[in-house]
């Protein structure tokens, strides 16, 4: 994903698989993750956790695209 979308910050949850996090541009809970989403400069991300808090993302920060690995 990230060879497709290279300007796209990759983010992570801490209980990603090890090969993921070397990846990361950032590491954090959950909330850390929506926190950074919404106070990077970045207009893209790889949001590499649950699903469920994309919906959060996309509210917080609507002119920001986001990536979920499938």
């Amino acid at each position: 994903m990230k060879q497709q979308h290279p300007h796209a910050k990759v983010i992570a949850h801490p209980e990603c698989e090890a090969h993921v996090l070397k990846q990361a541009d950032f590491i954090g809970s959950t909330t850390a993750l929506l926190n950074y989403t919404i106070q990077n400069a970045a207009d893209a991300f790889i949001v590499v956790t649950e699903s469920g808090i994309i919906h959060q993302m996309q509210l917080a920060s609507p002119a920001k695209v986001l990536f979920l690995p499938s």
